[in-house]
């Protein structure tokens, strides 16, 4: 089983897509957007299970599903780098769910294309959340610099 390319630059185009979105409509700025984002991935799997009819799959998938939602329920729960550290750590584990989820399942409902399609959009993602913590940083450090440099002009 070979990767799928066209799935995985469509998910990589895809969550391109989402964050340039998020961020001109200004929805990266509510609180509670990402954590209910990631909440929703879980959905589709209840969806897969649902259309093939698999009953306990659908089970095991609720099961998981329950684990990414407490996750962005942390993430709503907290708030700035801690906040987004949890979304990172629960996007790109989306993403290793969806690659591993063919392997840990005898039975995979999702269709074959979405391991790539899901993992690229939820790895992306993720790791624009890291991407948010530095950016952060780097205007902490600076706010500090400036304070500090202003400060010492106040002194002298």
């Amino acid at each position: 089983m070979g990767i799928n390319i066209v799935a995985l630059l469509i998910g990589i185009i895809v969550a391109a897509s989402v964050i340039y979105k998020f961020k001109q409509s200004r929805l990266m700025d509510i609180l509670w957007f990402y954590p209910l984002f990631l909440a929703s991935f879980p959905i589709y799997y209840w969806i897969f299970s649902l259309y093939a009819l698999d009953f306990f799959s659908l089970f095991r998938e609720v099961l998981i599903g329950l684990i990414f939602m407490f996750i962005a329920w942390l993430a709503y729960k907290n708030s700035g780098r801690v906040a987004l550290y949890i979304l990172a750590f629960g996007f790109v584990g989306h993403g290793a769910y969806d690659v591993l989820h063919v392997i840990l399942n005898e039975t995979p409902v999702a269709p074959n294309w979405w391991p790539e399609f899901c993992g690229a959009v939820d790895v992306i993602v993720g790791l624009y959340m890291l991407q948010l913590i530095r950016n952060r940083n780097e205007k902490l450090e600076t706010i500090n610099s400036c304070s500090t440099s202003s400060a010492s002009q106040k002194v002298n």
